[in-house]
């Protein structure tokens, strides 16, 4: 587990990225993830899950840690990522 708060949370295995943000839990399968592509605003990030049937999912930034410490834990699963700082104007 790599974070986890009463209303979001993720959980991340060798398999599956499961997430949950004030409902019920989601799963997917490491497999089935193209990229996750995360997108610095200020002191958070944009997440999205890109999967490789075509299908996207925008993740609540609140589930997952510090984006350098996300990006780690995908990729050291092979899960491919993007990493993109925005211009705070």
């Amino acid at each position: 587990m790599l974070a986890r708060t009463p209303r979001y949370g993720l959980r991340l295995d060798d398999e599956t990225l499961t997430t949950w943000s004030r409902g019920p839990e989601t799963r997917v399968a490491l497999a089935d993830i193209d990229h996750v592509a995360f997108r610095g605003v200020t002191e958070s990030s944009f997440v999205t899950v890109q999967l490789r049937g075509g299908d996207k999912a925008r993740i609540v930034s609140d589930c997952f840690p510090p984006a350098a410490k996300a990006i780690a834990e995908l990729t050291a699963r092979g899960v491919r990522t993007t990493h993109e700082d925005a211009a705070v104007t």
